[in-house]
């Protein structure tokens, strides 16, 4: 998650924003910016063994809502 994904995201960010998928309403800038801070600060947590119940809990709520919603998945 962290290589693959968010680092890039937080690499195209400004690129990336306008045409991001805004599933909670909170607008496309704001749900990029969660997205990115779950896939790298909760994915880093991961890695590192630090908090990883909080980790944990934040990237499966991130990849339901990837999943169930943004991509329609049945």
């Amino acid at each position: 998650m962290l290589l693959n994904h968010g680092l890039d995201k937080l690499n195209h960010f400004s690129v990336a924003a306008p045409g991001f998928p805004d599933p909670p309403g909170v607008g496309h800038t704001t749900s990029l910016a969660l997205a990115v801070f779950t896939e790298v600060v909760a994915s880093a947590l991961l890695v590192a063994g630090l908090v990883t119940r909080f980790g944990a809990v934040v990237l499966v709520i991130n990849m339901s809502v990837a999943f169930f919603i943004a991509h329609k998945a049945v």
